[in-house]
């Protein structure tokens, strides 16, 4: 297999649980080199015709209005193949955002359609194709204002639309045999510890811990875990972790240790270092860019 990088997740990815931007090729070539992510990711061409492959083996030409569906961890390239004003847009998803809107025992199964590693890790959309409740939901991102300081709730109640829209139409598993390689063993352990890690995030646990409640090895658990979520254990986690903290942040009054406590983090030094590496930015730091926000 081709050699490939892996793009770690942003800033705004991180703080926000998802990223929104458009691409304007300025010449005919590769637009982004071979690349993955543990982000899920949405691709609608406006203008324009791209050459789209897909772990290195899967080709295809994808024309304007169309849309695209790769899956967490898919290496994907993507080349810019004619038009003088080709435009599309991108739409990166953190799975934590999913665990967030389809959360609990009976919606589990309508995740797997995006996160399961499978041999067709895109999905590719004609125009015919694409749903007009979709094309409905990407208009309203295009047409959001960035400058607005609302930008990023609205993106994130647009991507939560867009994906219940591409779960009832597209990838809807009652319609589809999507799910069909997935036993329900692997859904029901896997968030089985979802809801767990979910539950328990203020307190020490351990992968160890929760392989022992499914009863199933460490090393196994290990692996079903990253291929299933797109990231280890440590790194969901974290992600919980650093999610709830910065919630805290921006909608409560409660002092920064006492954060880090209600976060698991007994050590404020390390809860600080953390967050900073996730978010760029200390608490503090957030906690008065907040307040200055609302005061304006």
């Amino acid at each position: 297999m081709s050699e490939y990088y892996i793009e770690s997740a942003n800033h705004e990815l991180g703080k926000y649980g998802i990223e929104f931007f458009s691409v304007h090729p300025e010449s005919i070539g590769t637009v982004t080199a071979p690349h993955i992510h543990s982000s899920l990711e949405f691709i609608y061409v406006k203008r324009g015709t791209f050459e789209v492959t897909v772990d290195n083996r899967c080709r295809m030409t994808v024309q304007p209005e169309s849309m695209l569906v790769f899956r967490a961890n898919t290496i994907h390239t993507i080349v810019h193949m004619n038009g003088c004003d080709s435009l599309y847009y991108v739409l990166k998803v953190a799975p934590s955002l999913l665990f967030q809107n389809f959360g609990g025992d009976l919606q589990s199964k309508y995740l797997f359609p995006f996160l399961q590693k499978r041999a067709d890790d895109v999905v590719c959309l004609s125009e015919a194709e694409v749903p007009l409740g979709v094309k409905s939901v990407w208009n309203d991102m295009i047409v959001e204002e960035r400058q607005n300081e609302l930008f990023y709730v609205a993106e994130r109640i647009n991507a939560s639309r867009l994906l219940l829209a591409l779960v009832r139409s597209v990838l809807c598993p009652q319609s589809s045999s999507c799910l069909q390689d997935i036993s329900e063993r692997t859904i029901t352990q896997i968030y089985d510890t979802v809801n767990y890690i979910n539950d328990n995030f203020a307190y020490d646990i351990t992968p160890v811990e929760c392989a022992e409640r499914i009863h199933i090895s460490y090393g196994y658990f290990a692996k079903l875990f990253r291929n299933v979520m797109g990231k280890t254990f440590k790194e969901y986690l974290l992600d919980v972790r650093m999610s709830h903290a910065h919630t805290m942040l921006l909608a409560s009054d409660i002092s920064v240790t006492e954060i880090a406590l209600a976060c698991g983090y007994s050590n404020l030094s390390y809860f600080v270092a953390e967050y900073r590496r996730v978010f760029g930015q200390t608490p503090k730091t957030t906690r008065k860019e907040s307040k200055r926000l609302l005061s304006t």
